[in-house]
């Protein structure tokens, strides 16, 4: 058997090749380049057979990793990512403030990007320009040469109807990556980006792999949740969410889903081909409208709870909930430590004394295992399943 070619390593995205991916080597005898899909008469028969290869000879190949965009592999060179929820949900700044993350090459909310930075394309077509420009500007800050490596598209200078499913506009997406060396292309939205029924959009994939696979750009589709949505808070729905073709989660490399509550944003990484899907990312909207990540309120309402638990032995003695407040020096609310300690109740830890007179305040001790005591049944009531968003829990 003859050693297989050795690809050459092109994974540098902002060097000369731009974040291109390479193909497979080729057989001895090329198939044809398939930049479309083509009706089966006009594919000579055996272009699968040449494209064919042992499994001894492919995994002998010497094939580079395709560089990573973002998170180690979230965002990959060549591949497609989709990030949806429902309107209001801050999905374009989201995707806003990763671009510039990419550009800079700084971290995305804890996520690595690539160092040095890589070019990044923006093609908004929901925002009118002067609200895109309103954040860009406040992503940039007092840096406004920190947007040098995204190019943007955007009303009024882009004219006319854009419609991806035609094969001139995907030729003038495929010469904008070529020409201005983009590693990823933020499109803002899907919806607006095509012509084909939301739920038949299998030829618009079919039609832009070939041109991520063949320039290693990334692309990130921004879209929406379907109409009449379950309810965010339950598991495993959110696969099943994405508004349309179910191809669109189908053929995504990751998908990542945007939930609101309240005034936080939860970003689910519900699906990733290239390695463990990360944590959810909490954020909200500070005073001046930017972007800041939060503690998951989940860990938020452990360690508040952990403090309640720590303070009852630590006062010695049965408590009030004011008594605990003071004791922990006025940091969680009277609310907080009362939930807390329904928690805890809930699962025998601690247990409530009978209050003293008409104006007595209950206390609270910890649970004897020995005593003769019946835990409080849990109440299935909204207040206790609810997921407490209160800035001091």
């Amino acid at each position: 058997m003859t050693t297989p070619p050795k690809v050459p390593d092109l994974t540098d995205v902002g060097g000369q090749h731009a974040g291109k991916v390479v193909p497979f080597p080729a057989p001895a005898s090329d198939p044809p380049v398939i930049r479309g899909v083509k009706p089966q008469a006009e594919q000579p028969g055996d272009w699968l057979v040449r494209a064919a290869m042992t499994g001894a000879d492919f995994v002998a190949l010497d094939l580079p990793r395709r560089p990573s965009l973002l998170g180690n592999g979230v965002i990959s060179a060549g591949t497609y990512a989709l990030m949806f929820g429902k309107p209001g949900t801050g999905k374009t700044s989201l995707v806003l403030h990763l671009g510039a993350a990419v550009s800079s090459g700084k971290a995305w909310f804890g996520l690595p990007t690539e160092p040095g930075g890589a070019r990044v394309g923006v093609l908004e077509l929901e925002l009118t320009p002067e609200l895109l420009q309103d954040r860009l500007r406040r992503i940039a800050g007092d840096d406004a040469a920190a947007l040098n490596n995204i190019s943007v598209i955007v009303r009024p200078n882009l004219t006319g109807v854009l419609d991806l499913s035609k094969e001139q506009d995907l030729g003038a997406l495929r010469t904008w990556i070529e020409r201005e060396r983009l590693a990823l292309v933020i499109v803002d939205a899907l919806g607006r980006a095509h012509s084909l029924d939301q739920n038949s959009i299998g030829p618009l994939l079919n039609a832009l792999d070939p041109v991520l696979r063949e320039t290693g750009c990334a692309l990130l589709l921004i879209h929406h949740d379907r109409k009449a949505g379950t309810d965010p808070g339950r598991a495993g729905d959110d696969l099943d969410e994405a508004r349309g073709d179910s191809r669109l989660v189908g053929d995504a490399a990751t998908v990542v889903r945007v939930v609101r509550h309240g005034n936080f944003r939860e970003l689910r990484f519900v699906k990733t081909w290239s390695g463990p899907e990360p944590e959810p990312i909490w954020v909200t909207f500070d005073d001046n409208g930017s972007l800041v990540q939060v503690e998951a309120p989940q860990k938020k309402a452990g360690r508040s709870r952990d403090r309640v638990s720590a303070a009852l032995p630590e006062l010695g003695q049965p408590a009030t909930v004011s008594e605990i407040r003071e004791h922990l020096a006025n940091t969680l609310s009277d609310d907080i430590i009362y939930r807390r300690l329904r928690e805890l109740e809930n699962e025998g830890k601690v247990v409530r004394i009978a209050r003293t007179g008409r104006s007595g305040a209950i206390r609270w001790a910890i649970s004897d295992p020995d005593a003769p005591h019946a835990p409080h049944a849990p109440q299935n009531n909204a207040a206790q399943r609810r997921i407490d968003w209160d800035e001091n829990g």
